[in-house]
């Protein structure tokens, strides 16, 4: 499953090393509770958590303030190469 959430650069880029670290986690406590809000319950096992944020993008990417944006045109049903893949919030920039 994948989780995209909204993010503010300049908020996440002032956040010293420990701090950011901390909200990193917490996002990912907060993703599980809403999962779990939408019917989405234990037993799952999670293989694998990259919890990035706008910071991570600039790092990589250098885009200016770590903008983000995926295909002009993409169908509301997005289709996934992995058919147990779902996606949850939007996935780009608006």
């Amino acid at each position: 499953m994948r989780i995209t959430n909204i993010a503010n650069f300049d908020l996440w880029s002032a956040l010293s090393k420990e701090k950011y670290l901390e909200e990193k986690e917490q996002v990912y406590q907060t993703a599980k509770k809403i999962l779990k809000s939408c019917g989405v319950n234990s037993p799952y096992e999670v293989l694998f958590k990259d919890i990035f944020t706008p910071t991570t993008v600039k790092k990589y990417t250098s885009h200016f303030k770590a903008q983000s944006t995926g295909p002009p045109k993409r169908a509301a049903t997005e289709r996934h190469l992995l058919k147990t893949l779902t996606s949850v919030g939007p996935t780009r920039a608006f």
